[in-house]
């Protein structure tokens, strides 16, 4: 106890001070008591004393009684035997007493005065041999030896009295300072137990203070951490009544503390299923049921109290106390929209991967036939006059391939290897011509917002001409009465903090808002999926196509839509740094040449097809059905001298050397080798920088008569100049040949 008393005091100035006064009374109590002690053992030797004193006095006053009756001295001769008697009776008493304590020694003087008295009345009661002295002369001396013996006694009584009383008063004195000093004594240990009481009572107190302040400090710490945290929590009693709510449960469902404290679970926390809209289980009821941590249920939306709805993920848990005892529940919950919109996208990323896939496969041999009619319908009307029915016939076939085309193209978006052609673009002009094309020959017209200050953007020109025709054909469907179409465009800074899915930087947000029929609720979060629509003639690639546009180019669409009001896009395209290159537009047409070309495809119907074309417009065509034949074919022209002036070769031939590896091949004949890389999966990484990997321009198929003879124009006529400025020399045949 001494210990924790210690440990206690050493805590606080009062308890020390406390503690050193009972030190204090606790020493003095015992010295108290040892005081106590002594005087007690004082009391008990002057009581004794004090009975010997009586024992003398009455064998003094027995030989005092005794002289005043013989002062005349006896004649019976009964004097000496009864003198002896009573003197030897008082030499007993004598020599018993206790001669050491201060209060008889004045007793003592008296005694031995006596003492000599009755040695001289000895000596005459017993004389020594030879003594004359006379019965007559013993008797006078008898009674001198009385008188004298009657004062000895006289004094001697006196100081008796005197020691008898002093003792007396003093042993009175002693019992009632005994008492007292019990009484201090008792009093110090009360005392002692009192401050040694308050001590520990102090202790506890300080105890208790600290613990109160360690539990203050640990529930500030826990109200600091559960309104720091970015998770929702609600904490009830077992009844269901709420007993805490952090700050994000305050900003989810809308309701201050105050408010949520002492109301039911039920009425705060209202959860439904996202799917179903039905009320959720009551959680509390869950959790106490299974009686250990739960997840709750999915595809969960909390609705504020305003009425806001949030997707969020949530669990349970029991609270127990040290004892195992159930005390309440707590609730965990956080705010998943932008998580789950998340996932849709990449959901939706994935669907069109695995379309991509499927696109990638077919659009190569698709492509191939329609380039067999195209290039074949193209060559046909050459042969007819353009005011003819035949004429007609021609071009309703020839529009059919290029719609043919264009559904590859939308295809060929998905594939999962395509390279988009980015340059900096003006989006105005490009709003502007989409626009004005999807809506030629219908009842709705556009209203357009465009300020002069917008941004370039990094994009491929055709594939946003060809989102924005799809918003604007979507909006058009959507209003078959008619009606305005709005398109805005503004220029725009993202920060991460705003929530949407894009990089920190500048962009260019374009809007397409109609005043159509609105999409369903249910509807909006497939509206993107591929084949997904509504309508009797669409093919569900459109809004597919558009979101996997606008993704592979680092942007962002999204759909608001209203029932019976209307729906509007949003797009954000990231703004280009680099000025636009102005380019001049040619109208295209049959642009006649002459040269040798080689012409490198597996298909024969394009060999076929393709070399009419080229001999029509001036050309003489060579042909290979792969590299390694267009790569012989071309050195033994080098040889003979009369080396081609172009190549067109095909990218991919299944089985056989392909256009990548024979440019290379091409290239060690000869480094000046003029090439046009052709296929009909144009959104391969080659056709995208084709520069890069020695070729000198590229077509994409399927393509018409007047598309090839502008491309040949370029690249023959690019060699007639540079051949002409000397830079090519251009071999004389050394021997004939035929190639």
């Amino acid at each position: 106890m001494s210990k924790t008393i210690l440990k206690s005091a050493l805590g606080s100035p009062w308890a020390l001070f406390l503690l050193l006064l009972a030190s204090l009374y606790s020493a003095w109590s015992i010295a108290m008591i040892f005081s106590v002690n002594q005087r007690q053992q004082v009391v008990s030797n002057e009581l004794k004393l004090i009975a010997q004193l009586n024992k003398l006095d009455q064998a003094m006053s027995e030989l005092e009684t005794w002289v005043r009756q013989n002062q005349q001295g006896t004649t019976d001769g009964s004097f000496e035997a009864r003198w002896r008697q009573l003197s030897s009776n008082y030499r007993a008493q004598v020599d018993a007493f206790d001669w050491n304590h201060q209060s008889v020694h004045d007793i003592r003087a008296s005694l031995m005065r006596l003492d000599s008295v009755i040695t001289r009345m000895d000596r005459i009661r017993a004389p020594s041999p030879g003594s004359a002295l006379g019965q007559a002369e013993t008797k006078k001396l008898e009674a001198q030896f009385l008188r004298e013996t009657n004062r000895a006694l006289e004094e001697v009584d006196g100081t008796i009295q005197t020691a008898r009383r002093h003792l007396t008063n003093h042993s009175l004195d002693l019992a009632a300072n005994w008492g007292s000093l019990k009484v201090l004594a008792a009093t110090s240990i009360i005392w002692a137990i009192f401050i040694c009481g308050l001590l520990l009572t102090l202790k506890q107190v300080t105890e208790r203070k600290r613990a109160e302040q360690a539990l203050a400090a640990e529930k500030e710490r826990l109200a600091v951490t559960l309104h720091s945290i970015g998770d929702g929590v609600i904490t009830t009693d077992t009844e269901g009544k709420i007993v805490l709510v952090n700050k994000a449960a305050e900003t989810l469902t809308g309701w201050a503390e105050q408010e949520a404290l002492g109301n039911s679970l039920s009425e705060v926390y209202h959860v439904i299923n996202e799917k179903t809209g039905r009320r959720c289980e009551n959680a509390v009821e869950r959790v106490l049921k299974t009686g250990r941590s739960v997840g709750l249920a999915n595809h969960t939306i909390l609705v504020a109290k305003d009425s806001t709805e949030r997707i969020i993920a949530d669990s349970g848990a029991p609270i127990h106390d040290k004892d195992g005892h159930t005390l309440g529940v707590v609730l965990v919950f956080r705010d998943i929209t932008e998580r789950r919109k998340l996932e849709q996208e990449l959901l939706k990323t994935q669907k069109l991967e695995s379309i991509g896939l499927l696109a990638g496969g077919i659009a190569h041999d698709f492509n191939n036939i329609l380039a067999i009619i195209l290039g074949n319908v193209s060559l046909a009307q050459v042969y007819v006059h353009p005011e003819s029915e035949m004429f007609d016939i021609l071009s309703e076939a020839e529009k059919a391939c290029q719609r043919a085309r264009e559904l590859t193209q939308q295809l060929l978006t998905f594939s999962k290897g395509g390279v988009l052609m980015m340059e900096p673009t003006s989006i105005t002009a490009l709003i502007k011509d989409s626009v004005g094309f999807a809506l030629r020959g219908s009842n709705v017209r556009c209203e357009s917002s465009l300020p002069d200050d917008l941004w370039a953007v990094e994009v491929d020109e055709g594939q946003i001409s060809r989102v924005i025709q799809n918003l604007m054909i979507n909006a058009k469907q959507a209003m078959p009465g008619g009606g305005v179409i709005h398109v805005r465009a503004e220029n725009v800074t993202v920060r991460a903090e705003q929530g949407l899915p894009l990089k920190d930087g500048n962009y260019v947000k374009i809007a397409v808002e109609d005043q159509g029929v609105g999409i369903p609720k249910e509807h909006l979060p497939k509206i993107f999926d591929p084949y997904f629509t509504t309508k009797q003639e669409g093919s569900g690639l459109g809004l597919a196509t558009t979101y996997s546009i606008i993704k592979k180019h680092g942007g962002h669409i999204r759909v608001e839509s209203t029932l019976g009001k209307g729906s509007t896009f949003t797009v954000y395209l990231p703004a280009s740094e680099e000025e636009i290159a102005l380019e001049k537009k040619t109208e295209l047409k049959n642009l006649f040449g002459e040269g040798k070309i080689l012409l490198m495809d597996d298909e024969e119907g394009i060999r076929k097809g393709v070399g009419r074309m080229l001999e029509q417009l001036g050309y003489k065509v060579h042909f290979a059905q792969d590299g390694v034949e267009a790569v012989k074919h071309y050195n033994r022209a080098k040889e003979c001298g009369y080396p081609f002036d172009g190549v067109i070769l095909d990218l991919t031939i299944p089985g056989g050397m392909g256009g990548k590896e024979a440019i290379k091949k091409l290239i060690e004949v000869d480094p000046h080798v003029r090439a046009i890389a052709s296929s009909g999966y144009s959104n391969d990484a080659i056709m995208a920088n084709f520069r890069q990997y020695g070729f000198r321009g590229f077509i994409s198929k399927p393509y018409k008569i007047q598309e090839l003879s502008q491309t040949l124009d370029q690249l023959i006529g690019e060699k007639n100049y540079l051949a002409m400025a000397g830079e090519i020399r251009v071999p004389s045949p050394t021997m004939p040949c035929r190639v």
